[in-house]
């Protein structure tokens, strides 16, 4: 039989282990509890039962959450490289040196140096994860046989030998084998492993430590592979290869484990302490357990002083040992995965390398820890373009993927690409340069660029490249806010987005029979007037945050419905600007965005931690001002998701208000609904969950529930079906769902101006004159209105 649910890989148990399953949801009175984690941990006391049919060879790594995982992936490999070429820059400086310059922020603005040896072995390990898969389907690879080629790779590496045929892709990429430092004692320990001797100076274990994260991926055929407490035995194989000390081999199992939990998007402190369960197995995993536990307890006692807790567990652990690296780069990723400062990560990487042990390896784990569980988006652009194996890593990130992901490749290319351990193949297993996947992408990207000049690196191709790729979209950014510049939409803007947002108030007002307005309206007020607050936070604080500013627009909405202040948001201060002391009717109550709005003191409200499941369509109608925010759809997609998250975690909700207000913008461009789609579609292929999404984009309906892919579909093939008639298009759209009648107004009348003799009420028709002529004089200019510093009475940043 199997157990699991949708969001979970179902697990194959045995008759005897159903029967104990039972008896234990009976035991905690949860009849209908369905955990992969029960399994391990039956497994881990009474050891794996086999099961009764056979294993399928498909199960793979993070089953709980892949898409989750799949994001993290693309930060652990970038992440782990930056911060190893940071600790190339602090090499040979003092400790007080470090923290001198640490106190007046310097280091976390320094330039990044080369990738080191240690570097290329982690990207060599990653891809004897990926050689592990391939060779799983293809009937079966001894792990012990896989890490010993994958040493012999290294050492040609690190002695930039020529590789032979069966080496791969990787070893034989000129950036890898590009000069770099390497480490004798590292040299002679693989060479004398390999030679079936014992070497006679043993290399620090920091140097397995820095790759040991990579058997996240790790599988093998004898035992299921998804339980993370293997990972610990992976990881203690790994390091006592070399390595004899029981701590030491368990701490590069320890990271292992903690990679694999990436996926589970839980907090530090529960995911150390997991820990404890499982490494119970593990002889010698006292100090271990203990030093990761005292690592999340100093980040907390030390929070406003992050060096005191560095020093305070230089005092318990040795840093030049892989617990103690483990232990500081820990302590450095949990404290920066706390904070929301854009900075985050520099900071982080800096605070790693405050000690006299092993730097390199502190900052790698530090590096690869909050790339898995923040995402790439959380990475110092600057410090990307330095980076000298940006290119490979992203080659590789795209094969790992690929290989752990639904549908993994089987073509004798692929074979080739990553070959059998000794194989033996026909043809070179090194693909050009020119034909890696992601760089082919880019410089393709790039060179349908009309020659504009734009960086292989520039953001939206990268998004276009690799797919959304984390919560960078939703955080602040230093810097100043997109200007338009295409004519025509700069044009369309003037011309017709005050029309847009009055025909969309107009049409709410007919769908409701001229009584009241309803939540959407409401909401879309309050985050207009935020739209022009992020235009003053920008000027004065120099901080790019729309999301932000929408926040406690949205939180001012909730005021507006009769919510005391202090209860919406503790601690802040009232709001003010000339909005909320007018009598706006903030529109009927949304249970959805008013449950979402009075939990966003906890957080969450991102793709990685959405703030619900909630399917409906209320947040669209927001996304109207966000058609100003870009002549780039996809930066207009983004910010329009980045503000549906707010109060709807589902896909089906967050992407339809991308997909609504990235039509607005075209048509606001002077382009047609058909023009729309084709641009929503093309952007909606790069985020998970967009299949309703683009169903809807045909004017399908994917499952009547009146949820937003639903209401999208309705107000696309209503504007279809009337174009040229406003009012009867609306009035089809109240017949169908009265909830698709505002998209409808707002778009036909983005495209065409505003219908003939429809009516808002006049008190909120003067609010949305004003709101609107100000959002176009801040997005694109006014001859009439211009900003200036009486504008932060008005606009208030906050």
């Amino acid at each position: 039989m199997e157990l699991g649910d949708e969001r979970v890989l179902r697990v194959e148990v045995s008759p005897d282990e159903a029967g104990v399953l039972e008896a234990f949801r009976e035991l905690i009175g949860d009849p209908t509890r369905q955990h992969r984690e029960d399994v391990g941990f039956l497994r881990l006391f009474g050891g794996p039962c086999e099961p009764s049919a056979p294993r399928d060879d498909r199960r793979m790594p993070f089953g709980l959450n892949w898409p989750e995982a799949a994001i993290g992936l693309r930060g652990l490999f970038l992440g782990g490289l930056i911060g190893d070429a940071f600790a190339t820059t602090v090499e040979g400086s003092s400790l007080d040196a470090l923290l001198r310059s640490f106190a007046a922020g310097g280091l976390a603005t320094t330039r990044i140096g080369a990738t080191s040896a240690s570097g290329r072995r982690s990207l060599l390990f990653a891809e004897a994860m990926v050689r592990g898969h391939v060779a799983r389907r293809r009937g079966g690879c001894d792990l012990q046989e896989l890490l010993d080629d994958t040493d012999r790779r290294a050492l040609r590496v690190e002695r930039r030998q020529a590789t032979a045929a069966t080496d791969g892709w990787l070893a034989a990429d000129p950036d890898v084998l590009a000069p770099h430092p390497v480490d004798p004692a590292f040299l002679a320990d693989c060479q004398a492993k390999l030679a079936g001797r014992t070497s006679p100076a043993k290399s620090s274990a920091t140097n397995v430590l820095t790759h040991a994260g990579m058997l996240a991926l790790a599988w093998d055929n004898a035992v299921d592979p998804r339980p993370p407490e293997l990972l610990v035995g992976f990881g203690e194989l790994l390091a006592e290869r070399t390595h004899a000390a029981a701590e030491e081999a368990l701490a590069c199992g320890a990271l292992a484990a903690l990679v694999r939990q990436g996926e589970t998007q839980h907090p530090f402190s529960r995911i150390v302490g997991m820990l404890d369960f499982l490494m119970k197995a593990y002889p010698g995993r006292e100090p271990v357990v203990t030093a990761m536990h005292r690592a999340v307890e100093l980040e907390s006692e030390h929070r406003a002083d992050p060096a005191r807790g560095v020093a305070a567990l230089v005092e318990l652990v040795d840093p030049a040992t892989a617990l103690g690296a483990l232990v500081i780069g820990t302590f450095a990723a949990d404290h920066a995965l706390g904070q929301r400062s854009v900075d985050r990560f520099s900071a982080a990487m800096a605070l790693s390398v405050l000690h006299d042990g092993d730097r390199r390896a502190s900052a790698m784990v530090c590096g690869q820890l909050i790339g898995m569980f923040a995402g790439p988006g959380v990475l110092p652009r600057p410090w990307l373009d330095q980076l000298d194996l940006r290119d490979v890593a992203a080659c590789l990130t795209e094969d790992v993927l690929a290989e752990l992901g639904p549908e993994p490749p089987r073509t004798e290319e692929w074979y080739h690409r990553y070959p059998l351990p000794g194989e033996v193949v026909e043809e070179p297993a090194v693909l050009p340069r020119e034909v890696r996947v992601v760089v082919e992408r880019l410089r393709g990207a790039a060179a349908a660029d009309s020659g504009a000049g734009r960086s292989p690196w520039d953001l939206a191709l990268v998004r276009r490249a690799f797919g959304r790729s984390g919560d960078g979209f939703c955080e602040p950014v230093k810097g100043s806010a997109p200007r338009l510049g295409d004519v025509a939409l700069v044009h369309g803007v003037r011309a017709h987005f005050g029309a847009s947002v009055r025909a969309a108030a107009a049409a709410d007002r007919l769908a409701r029979g001229g009584a009241g307005t309803s939540a959407p309206v409401g909401m879309l007020v309050f985050c207009l007037d935020a739209l022009v607050r992020a235009e003053t936070r920008q000027r004065t604080e120099g901080i790019v945050d729309p999301r932000g500013t929408a926040l406690f627009g949205l939180l001012r909405w909730r005021h507006a419905l009769g919510v005391p202040w202090e209860r919406v948001a503790p601690g802040a201060a009232e709001p003010g600007g000339w909005l909320p002391s007018r009598a706006v009717a903030p529109g009927d109550p949304d249970p959805v965005c008013e449950g979402a709005l009075a939990e966003f003191a906890a957080g969450g409200g991102t793709l990685r931690r959405p703030v619900n499941r909630a399917r409906s369509s209320s947040a669209m109608l927001r996304a109207l001002g966000l058609a100003t925010w870009s002549d780039e759809p996809g930066e207009v997609f983004a910010q329009a998701v980045a503000n549906a998250l707010l109060t709807h975690g589902h896909p089906d909700a967050f992407l339809s208000a991308g997909a609504f207000g990235t039509t607005a913008q075209v048509l606001l461009a002077g382009g047609d609904l058909d023009d729309a789609v084709a641009v929503v579609a093309d952007e909606l292929s790069s985020w998970p969950g967009h299949e309703d999404v683009r169903r809807a984009l045909d004017g399908t309906a994917p499952h009547g529930d009146g949820a937003a892919p639903d209401v999208l579909a309705v107000a696309l093939g209503a504007a279809r079906e009337r174009f040229d008639d406003a009012e009867a298009a609306v009035r089809r759209a109240i017949e169908l769902n009265p909830a698709a009648a505002p998209l409808v107004g707002a778009m036909l009348a983005a495209s065409r101006g505003e219908p003939d003799g429809w009516r808002v009420d006049a008190s909120l028709r003067d609010v949305l004159d004003r709101l609107t002529a100000d959002v176009v004089a801040t997005r694109v200019g006014s001859p009439d209105r211009r900003w200036d510093q009486s504008w932060v009475a008005d606009y208030p940043a906050t």
